[in-house]
């Protein structure tokens, strides 16, 4: 952080892009017990953008959290006509899965 309070990105954007006017943004935690919680996002556009990942943190050990995530993401339309996924993310396809795992340790 500088002095004005912006934090220095490397050349990465601070924000989810949209498409069109509007956007949401929504997300939850719910814990089911001290060493086990469920998350929950899913975001949406005017133009038809969505997207949902849902993953599990599970402490291990007091240190040591394992995550697994789950991802959907569907391109809709860039309001230029049909959906051209292609110039997007070099698929042909509007829809995509994919996940993590994540191991977590702090020293």
């Amino acid at each position: 952080e500088d002095s004005n309070g912006a934090i220095a990105n490397h050349g990465r954007g601070s924000y989810k892009i949209w498409n069109g006017q509007w956007a949401f943004w929504a997300g939850a935690t719910y814990e089911f017990d001290e060493k086990t919680s469920f998350n929950l996002q899913v975001s949406g556009d005017q133009l038809e953008d969505s997207g949902v990942a849902a993953n599990v943190a599970y402490m291990v050990v007091p240190g040591f959290t394992v995550t697994a995530e789950v991802d959907y993401d569907h391109y809709g339309n860039s309001g230029l006509g049909p959906a051209e996924p292609t110039a997007v993310k070099g698929t042909s396809k509007p829809n995509s899965v994919g996940g993590i795992l994540r191991l977590q340790g702090s020293f």
